[in-house]
């Protein structure tokens, strides 16, 4: 099986399977991780790195998979760092949204690397959320952090409770701890601006 391509092989497999591995689009083949066949797609057709599926990008996939040589393929081939979700659902979701939802971490210094904005919001909300409020609903401490070293603004009310006391609830202790850290050292850098 060594000798044997990722496409060749996913080619007997489609075969076997009864699928045709040659009909799938750029989405299909990221999910399956066929980077190869991916390669294959935008090599064939630029236009790929910003085909829509359900109003994602490739970009926002791979981000949601956290798969940091896509992301960096994806950016490489021209992928828009700041494109929004469009569609019914979470409009105007970025790939940063996505990579912070899930803590991929990497991902996240990735897209920041290249530009990516860490107050864009989404319109889940009525008030839209922002990368940080998926971060801390889930617990990703670390991604917390680094979005607020890079810029984040304080995270809004969650779930109807300040962050600091939605974290304590969740049991997030060390997402808590971040949160009082920074908002302490903003209390004092305001009060020195006065």
């Amino acid at each position: 099986m060594e000798n044997i391509s990722k496409i060749s092989f996913a080619v007997m497999v489609s075969v076997f399977f009864g699928t045709n591995v040659l009909a799938m689009n750029i989405f299909e083949a990221m999910r399956v991780n066929n980077r190869d066949y991916v390669e294959q797609i935008i090599q064939d057709d630029r236009s790929q790195v910003e085909a829509r599926e359900d109003g994602q990008t490739p970009l926002m996939l791979a981000a949601a998979l956290g798969d940091e040589a896509l992301v960096k393929l994806l950016l490489k081939e021209g992928a828009m760092v700041n494109a929004h979700r469009t569609g019914f659902c979470h409009r105007f979701s970025t790939a940063l949204h996505f990579a912070s939802l899930y803590g991929h971490q990497n991902v996240v210094d990735i897209l920041l690397k290249n530009g990516a904005n860490v107050n864009s919001k989404d319109d889940w909300f009525s008030d839209g959320r922002r990368p940080i409020d998926y971060a801390l609903q889930f617990g990703h401490t670390s991604t917390v952090e680094k979005l607020l070293r890079n810029g984040a603004k304080y995270p809004k009310l969650v779930e109807g409770v300040f962050p600091v006391v939605f974290a304590k609830r969740k049991g997030y202790v060390d997402a808590a701890k971040v949160l009082m850290t920074y908002a302490k050292k903003q209390v004092k850098h305001n009060s020195l601006n006065y």
